[in-house]
């Protein structure tokens, strides 16, 4: 069904050349534009010439997708088929960072990859989560079954493996390190991990949709080396050029203090606890970032710098 479905749309596409007729531009579907971290796919389409429709679930996500220069908004929920088909329609790649964190992740990113595919979609980016087969944390195994569908799919995928995000640091935990001095985590505060600044990972996933060369791939993504919590409190108190401490809370008074009383939200993080503080988070080979890039990826310490200057 789908090879022929992409047979005749490649015959139609033939077809229209050798008339002389120019193909339309289709637009890209973000799914997730007005998120944390899915804001800033929108601005490297844009810049780069793309048409975008941003799919939002609520008015102040539709407000951030906006402010990023989308006009074309789409409202639908992933649980809502009949919204996303329409959001689907017409679209010719899509973007896709799943919403951590949910009883049906797994389901819902399946059936998006598979109604992107019944839609026409050429080109699918999933933006997941650097080793997926960690099964020990639930936000890293909900992502295998989406890859596995994505390689059935007959699209062409390329996904992605982010390692932890800088912005994390920024969206949820920045304002408490400024009013109380302190950066608390429930994970052991000295074992090390990988990091990378999301608008990198967005770089990538720009030229993955608008350009030849990375369909077809896998991709581990994250700036050189690896750092501790410690190793940031550090880079914080130079940028702000006050002193800033960490300390390890237990997970039970961090998710009464940080969590809804959502059971599976906190046992979510209680797995990140137990695998982070056993472990860390090991990687930091910034080969992969750097050669898709051109260019060197950017660091922690920059990013830190740039909170504390926007915090002036």
């Amino acid at each position: 069904m789908r090879k022929d479905v992409s047979t005749k749309a490649a015959e139609n596409s033939l077809m229209r050349t050798a008339k002389g007729e120019k193909m339309p531009k289709k637009s890209i579907l973000v799914v997730g534009a007005g998120g944390h971290f899915g804001r800033y796919i929108a601005p490297e389409l844009l810049k780069r010439g793309a048409k975008v429709r941003a799919m939002v679930h609520h008015d102040q996500a539709a407000a951030v997708a906006r402010s990023t220069g989308v006009t074309d908004i789409a409202r639908a929920d992933l649980r809502d088929e009949a919204a996303v088909r329409r959001a689907l329609d017409g679209v010719g790649g899509v973007f896709y960072i799943p919403p951590k964190f949910l009883s049906d992740e797994a389901a819902l990113g399946v059936r998006l990859v598979e109604l992107a595919a019944e839609a026409g979609v050429e080109r699918f980016v999933l933006s997941g989560v650097m080793y997926p087969f960690i099964t020990d944390m639930c936000n890293h195994r909900e992502k295998l079954p989406v890859e596995l569908a994505l390689i059935k799919s007959g699209l062409a995928f390329t996904i992605l493996h982010p390692t932890n995000l800088m912005q994390s640091t920024g969206v949820f935990f920045w304002s408490k390190v400024l009013d109380t001095g302190e950066y608390i985590e429930p994970w052991a505060q000295d074992k090390k991990s990988g990091y990378v600044d999301y608008r990198d990972v967005a770089e990538v996933a720009a030229k993955a949709l608008t350009e030849d060369g990375l369909q077809f791939g896998v991709f581990d993504l994250s700036a050189a080396g690896v750092i501790s919590r410690e190793d940031i409190v550090d880079m914080m108190s130079e940028a702000l050029g006050r002193a800033i401490s960490t300390r390890t809370q237990s997970i039970d008074e961090w998710n009464n203090q940080n969590m809804p009383p959502n059971q599976i939200l906190r046992s979510a993080f209680a797995g990140i606890d137990r695998f982070y503080s056993n472990y860390g988070f090991p990687g930091g080979n910034d080969l992969v970032l750097r050669t898709i890039l051109g260019r060197e990826p950017r660091t922690m310490r920059a990013y830190i710098n740039e909170l504390a200057a926007q915090s002036n």
